[in-house]
């Protein structure tokens, strides 16, 4: 995801798009990134609007999903289908994710040691997994490309690591661990608890972690996500809990109990 493209080549959406940005339009970050993960590394044909929800709802209520799509449709950015399935144009697809990530890594977290972008976060995280004395990965383990973040192939797995301030769409892929880096606002924990509980591949596959807060979602087996974990704590002095939405909503159903005794 590096295609270069020569002065004076850039879409004209793509200017207008650096400005939405700069203006702290997160709402048109959240649409596309749903549509970048979609088809870059789901391999989907698109996303409808009924898709975004109720995610969507919680973390913009104030903000009409259909007239920011209608805005980046005007832009160039988005399509839709006669079925109503909305799309990046693939010719634009890894051009604007590579926008998208200068963006992403740009964001700036307050952790217990200072503030910091989380670029340089997943920069000291890869420095960490493959040169730190407490990890030894797996033979053959390697770096993957991974729009927005970072992907390590370990164990015969994918194992993403991503910036995603608001997830608007949680699915779990086929194959390869997700941990997205994210907020997890107490309105946003609970409905996310109640598809983890309803989704048994999104409880082996997909994690977030919030590191402002102290709290994530992670029932993978995923020995890299393990490894962020340790790593945020020893490097940053940050201690991950479990949401506490999540604790309560696999006790609720019976996938978790507290023995006594």
């Amino acid at each position: 995801m590096r295609e270069k493209r020569s002065e004076g080549s850039a879409d004209p959406g793509l200017k207008i798009l650096s400005g939405l940005f700069e203006g702290g339009f997160s709402e048109t970050c959240s649409i596309l990134c749903a549509l970048l993960d979609a088809q870059l590394i789901f391999r989907e044909p698109g996303l409808s609007l009924e898709q975004f929800s109720p995610l969507w709802n919680l973390y913009y209520p104030d903000c009409s999903l259909d007239g920011r799509i209608q805005l980046l449709c005007s832009m160039g950015l988005v399509q839709t289908s006669p079925e109503s399935i909305y799309t990046v144009p693939s010719e634009l697809c890894l051009t604007l994710a590579q926008e998208m990530e200068k963006f992403l890594a740009k964001q700036t977290i307050r952790l217990p040691k200072g503030d910091l972008t989380i670029g340089k976060l997943l920069d000291d995280f890869s420095s960490y997994y493959w040169n730190g004395p407490d990890v030894d990965p797996p033979a053959g383990s390697k770096a993957v490309e991974a729009w927005g973040g970072r992907g390590l192939f370990s164990s015969n797995r994918t194992h993403y690591v991503l910036i995603r301030p608001h997830p608007i769409r949680l699915s779990a892929h086929e194959e390869a661990y997700l941990l997205l880096l994210c907020n997890l606002p107490e309105a946003v924990s609970k409905v996310s608890a109640g598809l983890f509980v309803k989704s048994r591949p999104m409880r082996q596959r997909v994690a977030l972690f919030d590191p402002e807060q102290g709290h994530r979602f992670n029932l993978t087996r995923s020995e890299v996500f393990v490894h962020f974990e340790r790593f945020l704590k020893r490097a940053y002095g940050i201690r991950l809990e479990p949401d506490p939405a999540l604790t309560q909503g696999l006790l609720d159903v019976g996938l978790l109990s507290f023995g006594t005794g």
